[in-house]
This record gives structure tokens, sequence and C-alpha cells, in this order.
């Protein structure tokens, strides 16, 4: 007789619990299930993916995630009974991939105006990742962000870069953050010290490599806001056969001193032309030059022989001699157009001319001067040391000495038919010396329908007018002086009368000192 076999059910597993409880989608990660009923597992699954396995007893099965998409799924055990029931207890979570980002650059330090290329590359930091990081990710300097690029996928990684010409010259610490997507996390890279040097002027020859003219190309090539420097030692004189090519980029043009380096019209060139031109629109700086020789003649240069601006323009602790606006030209040193906005801090504008107007300066626009800057020795017709127009605007601060200027005809010191003001320095021992009668004004002249000065703290003395009146001061038509706290002294005229305004004038001192100054009015 044959022994009937008992039928034999064998019971469901129980999963009591998993771990670790999340891991990342791309799978691979070692989780350890504990529970009963493994001996006679037949199948683990993620959710519907079923995963590689081993038993290591009737409570434990060790366990390897299959890939997933980012979400929870519940862990299950298969018996030849069927799977184990779901619970809290068997939740497993797919989480984004981490990411790593590095950056690097493929020049560094470089030169302002070098294509600067910064990569970043995003990788797939699981545990055996492969899979290529999608989004995009952003060159961030600071609080600042430069770029946003795209990632372009590769094996496991990914890259984006950002091309730049015009970082400005100096140290830049930049980030490249990544971003994120759905299936990996976001990651940033430690800060690049990205150092940008400045275009280097390394000799005085007038062009080819090394030379300003050069430099000044390449900066304009460049645009942005680029830095020219002078080479550590470099000294003599730039002597330009022909003209340099204008500021049409926001140029910061550092020089030495200008004792050290000077910028000349070579005398023997065979045309005239100014030394520097700043075109509208930009956002300059030249500091630390000598600028001589420079002629603007009414034909190439029509205005400024040293200097011609219709930007925004600082300049600093120059010195600007021997220039001149010749025929129908303007501003022997400078001309600042009605466009122009200008800063003069600590310059020397000395030994200067203008067959007309503006020997030192000549304003159309914003004039501001600063420091201890001095207009000395400049000659022309009108306004030998600053002729400011109806169109300007003239604030002088600082300590500014306005002193032995001398004009042919109107405002040895200063001509100002706009808006002038001076705080504190000196309108000094300035004249006016043609041979005609109608010459006045030595130390400041004034005329015009709204025309106004103010004059705080100013000392306005030793000036005169040969053949006219006014050697301090003359004021001619609906014009205004206000002087405050000043000292006039010793200015004198060949009409006796050191101070003069006409019957259409005001002219208003307070709290002044008025030596040997005879002031006369209607």
């Amino acid at each position: 007789m044959l022994e009937r076999l008992e039928d034999r059910t064998v019971p469901t597993a129980v999963v009591g619990g998993i771990s670790p409880t999340s891991g990342p989608i791309d799978g691979m990660t070692q989780v350890a299930i504990t529970g009963s009923g493994f001996t006679n597992a037949i199948g683990v699954s993620f959710g519907s993916s079923p995963a590689m396995y081993t038993i290591g007893s009737d409570t434990l099965i060790t366990a390897w995630s299959p890939a997933g998409s980012v979400g929870s799924v519940d862990v299950t055990v298969g018996t030849s009974g069927g799977s184990s029931s779901t619970s809290s207890a068997d939740q497993f979570t797919y989480t984004v991939d981490p990411t790593t980002t590095t950056l690097t650059a493929n020049e560094n330090p470089s030169t302002y105006g070098d294509s600067v290329i910064l990569t970043a590359t995003v990788a797939d930091a699981a545990s055996g990742g492969i899979d290529s990081p999608t989004g995009t990710v952003k060159f961030v300097q600071g609080s600042t962000v430069l770029a946003t690029e795209s990632l372009s996928s590769g094996w496991a990684s990914s890259q984006a870069t950002f091309t730049s010409s015009t970082l400005a010259v100096g140290d830049h610490d930049i980030t490249a953050v990544y971003q994120g997507d759905s299936n990996f996390a976001g990651s940033s890279s430690a800060a690049l010290d990205m150092v940008v040097n400045p275009i280097m002027v390394t000799n005085v020859n007038d062009n080819g490599a090394g030379s300003l003219r050069a430099a000044i190309t390449a900066a304009n090539a460049a645009g942005g806001n680029p830095e020219i420097d002078f080479q550590a030692g470099l000294s003599g004189t730039i002597n330009l056969a022909s003209a340099l090519p204008d500021f049409s980029a926001n140029i910061k043009l550092v020089g030495p001193g200008a004792g050290t380096i000077t910028v000349a019209r070579d005398p023997n060139a065979a045309t005239t032309f100014r030394i520097f031109t700043v075109d509208a629109n930009t956002t300059c700086f030249i500091g630390g030059l000598g600028i001589t020789g420079g002629v603007a003649d009414g034909t190439g240069a029509t205005d400024g022989g040293g200097v011609w601006n219709a930007g925004v323009l600082t300049l600093s602790a120059d010195g600007l001699d021997n220039n001149v606006a010749k025929n129908v030209s303007y501003g022997g040193a400078i001309y600042n157009s009605r466009s122009g906005t200008l800063t003069v801090s600590s310059c020397q504008i000395h030994g200067n001319s203008a067959d007309n107007e503006g020997g030192g300066i000549d304003n159309d626009g914003a004039l501001s001067i600063t420091g201890d800057s001095s207009l000395t020795n400049n000659t022309a017709t009108v306004g030998a040391g600053i002729y400011n127009s109806g169109f300007g605007t003239a604030v002088i601060g600082g300590y500014t000495t306005i002193d032995e200027n001398v004009a042919v005809q109107l405002g040895g010191g200063v001509a100002n038919f706009g808006s002038f003001t001076m705080n504190g320095g000196r309108i000094d021992s300035n004249s006016v010396t043609g041979n005609a009668n109608g010459q006045e004004g030595g130390g400041y002249y004034g005329e015009g329908t709204g025309a106004t000065a103010t004059l705080t703290g100013v000392d306005l003395s030793s000036n005169s007018a040969g053949k006219g009146q006014g050697g301090g001061f003359y004021l001619k038509g609906s014009t205004s002086l206000s002087l405050s706290g000043c000292t006039i002294g010793y200015n004198t005229a060949a009409t006796g009368n050191g101070g003069y305004y006409d019957s259409v004038a005001t002219f208003t001192p307070t709290n002044c000192t008025i030596t040997d100054t005879i002031v006369k009015g209607p």
C-alpha cells in the first residue's frame, strides 16, 4: 500500500523591517530585510521590480535595490504561498542621486580680454551611478550670477561652460552651482580663485606688441571694463606719431606717476592731434600720467589739445602741460563736451594755451575739481585757467589753485557763463593783458543771463586787468557773484577798480575781508 502524502502549505513571509529605508534611484543599495518565513523565499521585489537577494536565515534576507523612480515602494518577499503583506515597515524610498560639481578654467591667471572658459562638471555620485545629470548650472560670484548655462550630457557626468573675456581685473571667487533635476540632487563646487590681470604696457614704443596703442586697441576690442597698467619699473616718454585710438570701452588707464611716464605728441609728427579722446557712453579713468604736446587745430582734433571727453571721465594725479588748442579750437589742456562728466583730482594743469577759450579747461558739461589740483600759467583769449560755458556746471573743491594764468581779453583765472561753485582754494595772480580797452576780470569774469557763481572761503587776490576794469572780478549783465568768508586783496586794474559789477549784475559779499581792492558798482 502506498503511503498517502499529506498536503503541506508553505506559509507567506512576514517583513518586519528594512534597513536602510532609502537609496538612490540608480539602485544597488544593500538592504537588510528582517522578519520571518524567509527560508522558503523565492523572490524579493521593490514595488513591481525584482531584486537580487541572498537568504541569510529564516529571519534575514540581504537584497540589492533595483533601479527605480523617485518615491516610495513596498519591499515584499515572495514564497510559494504568496507575497508578504505590505505595511509601513517595508517602505523603501528612492531618492534623487547625489552629485558632485567641480569647476575648472582653461586659463588662470588670465589677462583682461582673454577668452576664459569656465567648465563645470556635474557627476553622478551614487555608488555605481552611470546616469548623466541634466538641467542647468549657475556660475556665481558672491551674490552675483554671472551666467546660467545648460548641461551637456556625457557618461555618468555632464558639463556646462561659461566663456567670458570681460571679467574685471582682480581676484574672483567663482562657484558653479548645479540646480538639480528630477533624478539628481543639486550640488556646488568649491570656489575657484580666478585671477584676471590687467592689460600691460611693457615698453614706451609708439606701436607694436606691448605698446600703449596696442593696449588701448585690445581694451576696446574686449569691451566691458578693461584696465591697462604699466610694467613695474617702466619709465620714459611715449612719442606718438599719430592719434591714439579713442576710448570706446570703459577703460581704466593706470600710470605709475606723471613724472615717470609721459604720453606726448611727437613734435615731428606729420599731423596735429590730441593725446586722449574719450567717447560718449563710456566711463573711463586716466591716472598717473604726463600728457603733453597735444594739438587741437580745428581740423582733425577740433577741441581739447590734451584730452577731449564726451563720456564720464576721471583724471587723477595727471600732469597736463604744453597742450594747445589753435585757431577755432577750444580747451588747450582739456575740453569737456556737453555730454561729458569730468572729474579732475589732484592734477597739475600747467602751461597750456588756447587761441580762443579755456587755456586750461573748457567746460561745456559737468566739471568737478577735487584734491590739490592746480591750474597755472595757462593762456587763452577768454578764460585762461577755466572757461565755463553757458551749458557748463563747475564745482571746484579741495584746495584748488588757479594761479598766474593770462587771458588776452576776459577772465584771466576764470570766465564763467554758466554755474560756478568754488569752496576753498585760490584765484590768485591771474591777469588780463590785452592792449585794447574792454579787457576785464583778471581773476574772475562772469557774464550771461542766469550765470551764477558762489565762492566760499576763496582767496581772490593779486589779480589784475591791465587795460580794463575788475582786476579781481568783473560782472557783466544779469549775472551774480556770491562771496562768503573770502579774502579779496591787492587786485588792480587800469581803471582803479579791483572789482566791478554793472547795473544789472548782483554782487553779494558776506563776512569777507577786502584789502586794497576798490569795488565799484552801478
